[in-house]
């Protein structure tokens, strides 16, 4: 999930909540400012992903997670060191994370679906909000008792988390944070910054550290690589687009209206499927809290509208207006020119995230039908109906 963009039933809410509660490590954990990298051993080059750098030392690997919101910090620091390796005799400063995990704690379906698809779920012990699981592996994986339920976000259950011997919790940062009682539990916080980075191959790139904590490495750079040149191949097919269709996105929560920055790996997608993103020139990594009036003076001649929501039946014209009657105000009401995706009815925000590609697929065929595949069938994306 794109937190802290607005999320499926306050999901992102109870994310951002708990890791703002819970979670003190921006500019914490390793001191500050950014340590400097080894002079010895090999950098592994990310081609797309900011956040991240790795270096291989004598006997380790060491990351680094830049803070999101200061590039000249860090996040945190992990000495990554496989279990079957003695120690070294010195390491730098860091948190030691033996690999691979064994019993790994994700407060987000993201990173648990995430390890599923490298083969590693066996590795993960339990999740956060299963309520809001919608990947059919993991549900299966909660009704044998295979990943425990944690509880939700906003009061998760810390004793249950100690009891099934977490050796790693998996959580997105938050830039604000007040110390809890889960960093009394002295189990490595591993710091998910991957959705503050700025593109959807980025964040995708994230895979590649995630599989060396579970030991799939190879697996991780491979399914990387495939996923690159997919959203690679339909990014250039827009260059063929007819038109670029003004968006506008997502809906008003209470009396604010959550967009994506400009800069953020959604506000990214948007300009790669040829559409000319309404929000575009915001500089913002993560989302941009809006009155109604500003949207409506920014979008009320949009071309098109893309909503993502999380609710037991699908939105209709009528039920959008019945939650907001000023949305009949813009011109894709008028004109029925209204998308959805429904975040209750497909694993949106287990699939997307580190297959960006499938969702780009979907949107560069969606609004440029001239480009669209033989038997192109949407799983996310489908007109708002009557």
């Amino acid at each position: 999930m794109n937190l802290p963009l607005k999320s499926n039933g306050g999901a992102a809410a109870a994310i951002l909540w708990l890791a703002a509660v819970f979670f003190p490590f921006l500019s914490g954990c390793s001191g500050g400012n950014i340590a400097p990298v080894p002079t010895s051993g090999d950098t592994l080059h990310f081609r797309h992903a900011t956040l991240l750098t790795a270096v291989r030392g004598n006997g380790y690997t060491r990351v680094d997670i830049r803070d999101p919101w200061n590039a000249t910090h860090t996040a945190a620091t992990y000495i990554l060191i496989p279990r079957s390796d003695t120690l070294p005799a010195t390491l730098p400063e860091g948190t030691l994370v033996r690999t691979p995990l064994q019993r790994a704690a994700a407060f987000s379906a993201v990173h648990a679906a995430l390890a599923d698809e490298l083969g590693a779920l066996s590795l993960v012990c339990g999740l956060c909000d299963k309520d809001y699981v919608r990947s059919s592996a993991l549900l299966q994986a909660l009704q044998q008792g295979l990943l425990q339920d944690f509880g939700a976000a906003m009061q998760p259950a810390t004793e249950r988390i100690a009891a099934a011997g977490a050796d790693a919790l998996f959580i997105s940062p938050f830039r604000d944070r007040v110390p809890g009682p889960a960093e009394r539990l002295g189990i490595p916080v591993i710091v998910c910054a991957d959705y503050m980075e700025a593109s959807p191959l980025a964040r995708a790139e994230w895979v590649r550290f995630y599989g060396m904590l579970f030991g799939c490495e190879a697996r991780a750079d491979s399914l990387f690589a495939t996923v690159e040149h997919a959203y690679s191949e339909w990014a250039m097919k827009t260059a063929a687009a007819k038109e670029k269709p003004t968006l506008m996105v997502d809906l008003k929560t209470g009396p604010v209206w959550y967009v994506a920055g400009g800069r953020s790996t959604m506000g990214t997608l948007y300009r790669d499927a040829g559409l000319a993103y309404l929000f575009a020139n915001d500089t913002a990594r993560g989302s941009v809290a809006l009155d109604f009036e500003r949207v409506y003076a920014r979008c009320a001649q949009a071309d098109c509208w893309l909503v993502k929501y999380g609710r037991a039946a699908d939105h209709t014209y009528a039920s959008l207006a019945a939650d907001e009657p000023r949305y009949r105000l813009f011109r894709p009401w008028r004109e029925r020119r209204i998308f959805g995706i429904n975040t209750f009815a497909t694993p949106f925000y287990e699939d997307t995230p580190f297959h960006p590609e499938r969702l780009l697929a979907e949107l560069v065929q969606t609004f440029h039908p001239e480009l669209r595949t033989p038997g192109f069938r949407p799983r996310y994306v489908c007109p708002v109906s009557e």
